[in-house]
């Protein structure tokens, strides 16, 4: 299965970091980013350190989902 597979019927809705940057609204996109990276910053969810030569690191994807209230409005 791939990261598609389980779009729930979100529309224009970018799928991937390359299509959010290149859409008309990428500046909303880079923004709702920069707001949850410095959120995880504060709440102290990570901490970035040396990678030992041993270790794999962690993968990690951005989820890009346009939030709306009941009446179908963008919330954020």
């Amino acid at each position: 299965m791939k990261e598609f597979d389980y779009n729930i019927g979100a529309k224009n809705d970018s799928e991937t970091f390359d299509q959010a940057m290149s859409c008309k609204d990428s500046n909303l996109w880079y923004n709702a980013m920069k707001d949850e990276m410095n959120s995880m910053q504060r709440n102290k969810v990570w901490n970035l350190v040396e990678l030992p030569n041993w270790a794999k690191a962690i993968g990690c994807k951005w989820v890009f989902k346009t939030k709306r209230d009941s009446l179908g409005n963008i919330e954020r």
